[in-house]
């Protein structure tokens, strides 16, 4: 991902324009290339522009987006391109660090388990609950359901807890026993 934010502070909207043969004012006016602008009417600097004819009003990206006709992400590049900027110092890293990933994911696959642990004691109340006192007794839904899927349930369980050190398994163990 572009970060937009670094990018705006090495090329100014001013830098953009100039680079493009504007010639900006001594107050920072240009003619607003967004209307058929007869004096100037566009206020140019450093972060922002804005038309008091039109009412346009941006940062550079914008700036560049509006001029071409293009999204912010295609102006950003061309911003880049333009100015020679290498894209590798303007991209930013959405992806955690490896240890805060890694973090991420044991405390989903524990509270994942807790979950499934929970799940699984509430079909075995319902199966103790709702299991048919007669032979010719029609079946309670929730009893067929859980009948059916408990041992998927376990088989879930045994897949994650088999990945899991012996210490997150009496954590795990511990937050079924403190919810009950």
């Amino acid at each position: 991902m572009i970060d937009y934010q670094k990018l705006k502070e090495k090329v100014s909207v001013r830098d953009y324009a100039e680079s493009i043969g504007y010639e900006i004012s001594g107050n920072g006016m240009i003619r607003c290339p967004f209307h058929n602008d007869r004096t100037p009417s566009m206020k140019i600097d450093e972060s922002h522009y804005h038309c008091f004819g039109c009412g346009a009003h941006g940062d550079v990206i914008g700036f560049v987006a509006e001029l071409y006709g293009i999204s912010n992400r295609a102006a950003a590049k061309r911003i880049m391109d333009e100015f020679g900027l290498d894209s590798d110092d303007y991209s930013r890293s959405d992806n955690p660090p490896p240890a805060k990933k890694k973090e991420s994911l044991r405390k989903w696959r524990n509270n994942t388990v807790a979950y499934y642990i929970y799940l699984e004691k509430a079909m075995k109340k319902c199966i103790d609950e709702y299991k048919p006192k007669e032979s010719d007794e029609t079946l309670h839904p929730m009893f067929a359901y859980s009948v059916k899927n408990i041992g998927y349930i376990g088989y879930i369980i045994d897949c994650l807890m088999d990945c899991m050190t012996d210490d997150e398994i009496l954590r795990v163990k511990g937050m079924i026993e403190d919810n009950g």
